[in-house]
């Protein structure tokens, strides 16, 4: 980047030959910071398109992680649930209860 801005110096000085030396200086300074200030937005262009892309790819993954624990949780209730109904079933419950698995009521 030096030796560029070298040259882009180099040929804004011999641009301003006709002009006042201080206004020349000036001019020149002026040109300069011109071509400085357009390769900086276009380096702070370049980084924050990379910086949004990150952070998209960032957003991504986190989503995934969230979908696949949300999945992980569901699966856990199902198998609680599960287990649950097994043991609510269970053969000494059945006996318990009247015919058909129905619990027994006291007649008053």
């Amino acid at each position: 980047m030096a030796s560029e801005m070298a040259a882009q110096e180099a040929a804004l000085q011999s641009s301003v030959v006709g002009a006042s030396g201080e206004e020349a200086e000036h001019q020149r300074c002026m040109k300069i910071n011109q071509q400085w200030n357009e390769q900086v937005a276009k380096e702070r262009e370049v980084r924050l398109a990379k910086e949004r892309e990150a952070k998209m790819e960032q957003i991504l993954t986190e989503l995934q992680q969230e979908e696949t624990q949300k999945t992980q949780r569901m699966a856990e209730i199902k198998q609680l649930i599960a287990a649950e109904k097994v043991c609510y079933f269970t053969v000494p419950k059945l006996c318990q209860s009247g015919p058909y698995g129905m619990p027994k009521h006291k007649h008053a």
